[in-house]
């Protein structure tokens, strides 16, 4: 979230780079919440490890999921950061509303099945839809275009608050 919170000073600065600050911002948070959900999965079992092998057991799976619905919801706190942005208080809050939505849902689906593990799965996937039914709707309403990925992934400039 400290991200999107810098795209919003520096958006405050300069309002006609939106699109384009909030897209690298969401690489970049992409990128780092990747690797360190990576990391996060091959060491899993070893840290809860020092917590105890009941832990160890029942946790490493949850935790490794939830490690990795992190990187979707990079996408949706980001399209959340936009719509603020863009002044659209209402889509920001619905953004988060369907997030959560979508995660009860699948909850109710999976918990019944799978227990605890089926709320991390239902916590991925919720997370993932989300993030795919926001990327694809910021694709089709032109608000990401493949020039500005093409630039977001070949500049070297980063965002932040001090521009």
């Amino acid at each position: 979230r400290y991200v999107s919170l810098v795209v919003l000073s520096r958006a405050e600065h300069q309002p006609e780079q939106l699109d384009d600050i909030t897209l690298r911002a969401t690489l970049a948070s992409i990128a780092l919440v990747g690797v360190a959900a990576l990391v996060a999965l091959v060491l899993a079992r070893p840290v809860l490890g020092l917590v105890g092998s009941a832990y160890q057991d029942e946790a490493v799976g949850l935790l490794q999921l939830m490690c990795l619905a992190a990187v979707p919801h990079c996408v949706v706190v980001m399209v959340a950061a936009w719509a603020r942005g863009r002044q659209r208080v209402v889509l920001a809050v619905l953004v988060s509303i369907a997030e959560y939505v979508a995660m009860i849902g699948f909850a109710l689906l999976f918990v019944g099945r799978m227990g605890v593990m089926g709320f991390g799965w239902a916590w991925l996937a919720g997370e993932t839809l989300a993030a795919v039914v926001l990327a694809g709707v910021a694709w089709r309403t032109r608000h990401i275009d493949l020039a500005l990925v093409r630039n977001a992934v070949t500049s070297r400039r980063v965002p932040n608050a001090a521009a």
